[in-house]
């Protein structure tokens, strides 16, 4: 016989049931859309991170940036790529997880990207500063923009008293005929600035270069480059120094040109950058030595200063601001060194005498005294092509050009170095460098990206690559129905 068991339930414990029931049934729901949620930000940020992980493996190798080329290999940017690639590694992961069941939908928005020019190239920037912290080496710039300062109000003040108290006696002597009754007496005296002449008409460059140096003659189409070419207007006047009023312009337009007060700031303040480049760009100097493959210009260095499409062109503009700042340099050596003056002095009374201008003899003097810093200028170059290394601010013992050699100036004369030579001072890539401090930032930015973009280029399965593709950050966006379960801007950002 079966037992009958009987039971009950109040109304008050059937309330209680179904709210506890209903208590617990809602912590596993929101649990199971937690787990969900969270899933989806993880897939979110994997899809992030495995698209940032296909960075451009030659940028990265070459130049040390990390980037993500995004025109995968075109030169347009494929922002549908982007989405795809994003929403694909959202799906794959999302479905790995086992949180979203066979129903799984997603849907991608397309994403936000971060250029790596944005922001005034902060980003490019960021990514040379992360691998290049070392300071800068630098002799000290402050003693050296005092030397240019007082060149160019010493040279061109007394230059311009000197020559007009000069012309004011020779016009007064013209005119009480005292002028008429001289005559050159004995043979012409030797004019050190015929021989610099000579030297130089077979242009700056062949003066410039020592002995054996073979000119690179590459050149490069920057017509398809993503950013402006622009190239250096670089003053070209005529360099003639039997003419003070020539002479009073070069110094006029270099100083405004080399102006070298911005050189401290920015030295302190890009120090990473400035040790960046000689390391990535190679140069003309025959000790620079860096990474090996293939380049578009042999001299890029040189281009970041000039930004020609040639070598050639390139490299004499480097030379000629080598051989301008040694100049005012070497012109503060000879106002800083007595010894030096009476030398020169003896051979400007000479040439005055004979020419019958003596009023003008301490305006030759000056221009004598600036044609020897000029020939000792072309022989400090050669010293830096070599290898070699100058001071900023020579010392007793550094001067390679004597006036004895002057006054029978040839090419041989500018091969020597000088006795006392330490090794101190900057090499050629040191004066790039210095000459770089003076270009202004954005144009030096644009420069960089033509040589790598170009050098990219020249690599098997990049002919179409452009550094305006590339991309450093990126917000993907996602939506998603898993398992009755839908949630709109799942959304997460992330740069390199």
């Amino acid at each position: 016989m079966k037992q009958k068991e009987k039971g009950q339930i109040t109304v008050f414990a059937a309330l209680v049931f179904m709210l506890v029931s209903g208590l617990i049934l809602t912590c596993l729901k929101s649990a199971q859309v937690y787990a969900c949620m969270t899933c989806a930000k993880q897939a979110a940020l994997v899809s992030a991170e495995n698209l940032l992980s296909q960075y451009h493996p030659i940028l990265k190798k070459y130049y040390g940036i990390m980037a993500l080329d995004g025109g995968f290999g075109s030169d347009r940017f494929r922002l549908e790529t982007l989405r795809t690639a994003g929403e694909a590694y959202f799906e794959a992961y999302m479905k790995d997880s086992g949180f979203s069941g066979k129903d799984l939908e997603t849907q991608a928005d397309p994403p936000d990207v971060i250029m790596l020019d944005e922001d005034d190239w902060s980003f490019f920037l960021r990514e040379i500063y992360l691998g290049w912290k070392d300071k800068l080496k630098e002799e000290s710039f402050d003693s050296v923009l005092n030397l240019w300062s007082y060149v160019k109000q010493t040279v061109s003040g007394d230059m311009d008293e000197e020559e007009m108290k000069a012309q004011d006696a020779y016009d007064q002597r013209q005119e009480s005929g005292a002028g008429d009754e001289q005559t050159p007496e004995g043979p012409e005296p030797t004019d050190p600035r015929d021989g610099l002449a000579d030297l130089l008409g077979g242009g700056l460059l062949n003066a410039a270069l020592p002995d054996g140096y073979i000119v690179s003659e590459k050149t490069a189409d920057l017509s398809d480059v993503s950013y402006p070419v622009e190239k250096e207007r670089l003053w070209d006047g005529l360099l003639d120094f039997k003419d003070a009023g020539k002479v009073q312009d070069l110094f006029d337009n270099l100083s405004g040109y080399m102006d070298l007060s911005s050189v401290i700031q920015k030295g302190a303040r890009f120090a990473a950058l400035y040790s960046y480049i000689p390391e990535a760009f190679s140069n003309g100097g025959m000790g620079w030595e860096g990474v090996a493959h293939d380049r578009a210009l042999d001299y890029e260095m040189e281009y970041l200063l000039n930004g020609s499409g040639s070598d050639r062109e390139n490299l004499e503009a480097a030379v000629k601001k080598t051989v301008w700042l040694r100049m005012f340099l070497n012109m503060a050596y000879l106002l800083t060194h007595p010894s030096e003056d009476a030398k020169v002095r003896e051979t400007a009374a000479l040439i005055a005498g004979f020419l019958l201008i003596p009023e003008f003899q301490e305006v030759i003097c000056l221009l004598l005294k600036l044609a020897w810093a000029y020939a000792e200028s072309l022989a400090d170059c050669r010293c830096l092509l070599r290898g070699e290394k100058v001071s900023l601010i020579k010392k007793e013992g550094e001067w390679k050009v004597s006036w004895e050699s002057m006054l029978g100036l040839s090419a041989e004369t500018l091969n020597g170095s000088s006795e006392g030579d330490t090794g101190s001072g900057l090499d050629y890539t040191g004066y790039l460098t210095l000459f770089l401090m003076l270009t202004p930032r954005e144009t030096l930015m644009r420069r960089m990206t033509h040589l790598m973009e170009e050098n990219i280029r020249l690599t098997e399965g990049n002919a179409s690559f452009r550094m305006s593709n590339c991309v450093y950050g990126i917000r993907n966006s996602f939506s998603y129905n898993a398992g009755g379960l839908s949630r709109q801007d799942t959304a997460v950002s992330m740069t390199y």
